[in-house]
């Protein structure tokens, strides 16, 4: 009988042993420069009455990883190449602020040399002002960040969800 409870002990100890290990290889794993927190597409209907209703804007919501500070964001997507907007992002918990239903961040706008590591970035996409950059390689949905020595990096978001519209009062 003690034999049998023993290689129960034993056989358990395996089960979970195999068990975790299995967790550890299928952990998703991010790069190291950022951390896509969410990346949606969302409408802001203003509160007069319109004959159309304006578009829906994408936004990427990060968490910056690395130390240096960037120079510039750029959204590409599958025909053009977009500016983004760079504002710190504060997830809003506490439902009794006032905010109208469906915002889910408040926002801080920042420039780049304002970012800091660990900070939780919001990236909106705009027509680019002036002379587009070069050597921007032509991959669609593609966040790109250039770095103070030049060098450019790329995250490919492959899944960009829909939100609900926000009403203005």
């Amino acid at each position: 009988m003690k034999i049998a409870r023993v290689l129960c002990i034993v056989f358990f100890c395996l089960a979970v042993t195999i068990a975790v290990q299995a967790k550890k290889k299928t952990k998703k794993k991010s790069k190291g420069d950022l951390v896509l927190v969410e990346a949606y597409t969302q409408r802001t209907l203003p509160g007069m009455r319109r004959r159309e209703l304006p578009p829906p804007s994408l936004h990427i919501v990060i968490v910056w990883n690395r130390t240096d500070r960037p120079d510039a964001f750029f959204w590409r997507n599958d025909s053009t190449l977009l500016s983004c907007n760079i504002a710190r992002a504060h997830k809003i918990t506490d439902r009794s602020y006032r905010t109208p239903p469906g915002m889910d961040y408040r926002l801080e706008i920042i420039t780049a040399s304002q970012i800091h590591k660990g900070d939780t970035l919001m990236f909106s996409p705009v027509p680019v002002k002036g002379d587009k950059p070069t050597g921007i390689p032509g991959a669609g949905n593609t966040l790109f960040f250039k770095e103070n020595a030049g060098n450019w990096y790329s995250y490919h978001i492959e899944t960009i969800t829909k939100k609900r519209d926000i009403a203005m009062p």
